[in-house]
């Protein structure tokens, strides 16, 4: 099969691997997607300690292929998306629901080989069947969609409230859309670029390019001088937890979604003070089955996020463009031969 393989930091290479097989447990799918996400560019450029020679890619749709010997729910043939995180299954916290925080949790394109590859293999619990009436573009983005909804779950947002989104990239116009559907009152969404900003900017949600004008005030004025109920940061700013908390109400709540570029430092007497709380959040546990009714009932347009689509030979220019500085995209999907 045909696979991109990460040689060392900045090098990828374009090579023949072995078609895996799958375990017992597992399923061998055939991807005919895989989105390029920022995860997959800090991993080329060597901001994270992965195995020698993996193959990146973790947000994947693709068609069965072949069953291991006690796979019960899937058959050759189906249409799924794959979620990355796969869990022992039988620590403390997989038994209780919370999956994604397993303790020995392996990811794709992480620990395992991922999605920039013709093939991948991965336990049949992981492997979601895609309805007739979506597409595997969409089915491949179910991933970054799911992290929102599992963040706006953790951040406990409710109808009637106010968010304040801090970064303009995928997950800064997911989140403005989610809020919404979840019934917010208003959206702010903060960010540099105005390419983004149009493209989020919708009947209440509000953007504000950051480099020209300051945020706070429009949030106050539209709050009665009480702030945003929830703040989200979808940046790896470090800064923007300081300049955030003038934002935010009394007894706000902050998310903490995505992961910060550095230490972060701020003033804790202001948290104490004001009663906030800082939430994290990671992963997309519980959350496939809802997206996919959403978007079988146009509730959600996944595909708003998609900017072009490559064949796997043009990974390469698909990244160069993804780490370039213009950001007048949002998703790249890079398309292999799984289509149903």
């Amino acid at each position: 099969m045909k696979a991109y393989v990460l040689r060392r930091p900045g090098e990828m290479e374009l090579t023949d691997l072995p078609v895996p097989q799958p375990g017992p447990e597992e399923v061998l799918v055939r991807v005919a997607y895989c989105s390029v996400c920022g995860t997959d560019i800090a991993s080329y450029e060597g901001q994270h300690q992965l195995p020698a020679d993996l193959v990146l890619g973790h947000e994947i749709s693709g068609t069965v292929a072949s069953c291991g010997e006690q796979v019960r729910g899937l058959q050759p043939g189906d249409r799924v998306a794959l979620e990355p995180a796969i869990p022992c299954r039988r620590c403390w916290y997989c038994q209780h629901g919370q999956y994604h925080m397993c303790p020995q949790t392996e990811h794709l394109g992480w620990s395992l080989p991922g999605g920039f590859a013709d093939y991948v293999t991965v336990h049949e619990l992981n492997a979601h069947r895609v309805p007739a009436a979506m597409s595997l573009q969409e089915a491949a983005l179910l991933e970054p969609w799911g992290v929102c909804l599992a963040g706006l779950r953790r951040a406990r947002f409710q109808a009637g409230e106010t968010a304040a989104v801090f970064g303009d990239g995928p997950f800064g116009l997911i989140f403005a859309r989610l809020a919404m559907l979840m019934g917010a009152r208003a959206v702010w969404v903060m960010g540099h670029h105005d390419w983004r900003l149009e493209r989020i900017g919708a009947p209440q949600v509000h953007t504000v390019n950051t480099r020209r004008d300051e945020f706070a005030p429009a949030i106050l004025a539209d709050t009665e001088g009480r702030g945003a109920d929830v703040a989200i940061v979808t940046t790896d700013s470090t800064s923007v937890y300081s300049e955030l908390l003038p934002a935010v109400r009394i007894q706000g709540r902050i998310l903490a979604f995505s992961y910060p570029k550095d230490i972060v430092s701020f003033d804790l007497s202001r948290i104490h003070m004001r009663e906030l709380e800082l939430i994290g959040s990671c992963r997309c546990p519980h959350t496939f089955a809802t997206l996919m009714d959403l978007i079988g009932q146009k509730r959600l347009q996944p595909a708003e996020l998609i900017s072009a689509v490559f064949p796997l030979e043009r990974l390469p220019e698909a990244f160069a463009l993804a780490r370039g500085q213009a950001k007048e995209l949002f998703k790249i999907l890079i398309e292999l031969g799984g289509e149903a």
